[in-house]
């Protein structure tokens, strides 16, 4: 699985290899990823968020042409950054 890192440089740096949807979830997922919630209203608002992102990313992938492996090898990583990603925001525990 690749990181966010090498799927952003992969989708900027070889941009004409990559659709336009893909390069705008990948950025996306970068300021949603280099954010974090101060409480308990943005940790929700955070989780929705990337629940939305996530959902576009499996509704693309249900109508990508199959000959995009790249594409989709990269947006299939993604989800699987973007549940993780779920997962510690919801672990994070606000005090007030």
């Amino acid at each position: 699985m690749k990181t966010l890192e090498e799927i952003s440089h992969d989708s900027f740096y070889k941009m004409d290899k990559y659709n336009q949807i893909t390069v705008d979830f990948v950025q996306s997922a970068e300021q949603l990823f280099d954010d974090s919630p101060d409480n308990k209203a943005e940790q929700k608002e955070f989780i929705t968020e990337l629940n939305v992102l996530s959902y576009g990313i499996g509704l693309a992938l249900e109508v990508f042409n199959p000959q995009l492996e790249n594409q989709i090898s990269d947006l299939t990583d993604l989800l699987s950054l973007i549940e993780i990603r779920i997962g510690y925001i919801e672990s994070l525990d606000f005090k007030f």
